[in-house]
């Protein structure tokens, strides 16, 4: 089955892929007019994009991707105690630290009544500063 390598230690199947457009990060720093016009319709038309990191000129970031995907898989692993004590409608009135379990949020309108399926941890990008200016000095 063919797949999309996103990094040495995860390989996605094509099926799994989703089918939205591929904005290249190296192209957009080079100044392609083609690659901006690409960008600005597809946030026009789409809203998201994949960003494509793969140009060996990257390669330091995409080492940090193993690391992300290890603490995402070690954070949602937790009992849903744990994560409860986490709650982002309990440690902050605007939502910006914590965790949402599934099933909290009402997707849509909101008129279907349909819940979301997903949880979610978010961490602000404050927080993701000091902490890694304290690994800094």
């Amino acid at each position: 089955m063919p797949s999309l390598e996103v990094s040495p230690s995860l390989s996605i199947p094509d099926d799994k892929v989703a089918g939205i457009r591929t904005i290249s990060l190296y192209e957009l720093q080079s100044g392609s007019a083609t690659e901006q016009k690409l960008l600005l319709e597809t946030c026009m038309e789409d809203g998201f994009f994949y960003l494509d990191l793969t140009h060996p000129s990257h390669s330091s970031l995409l080492e940090n991707v193993d690391s992300a995907f290890k603490l995402s898989k070690n954070i949602f692993d937790y009992s849903p105690e744990v994560k409860s004590l986490f709650d982002v409608d309990k440690i902050s009135e605007f939502k910006v630290n914590g965790y949402k379990p599934k099933g909290r949020n009402v997707t849509g309108n909101g008129k279907d009544g349909k819940i979301d399926g997903f949880e979610s941890w978010v961490v602000s990008h404050i927080r993701l500063l000091l902490v890694s200016l304290k690994d800094v000095c």
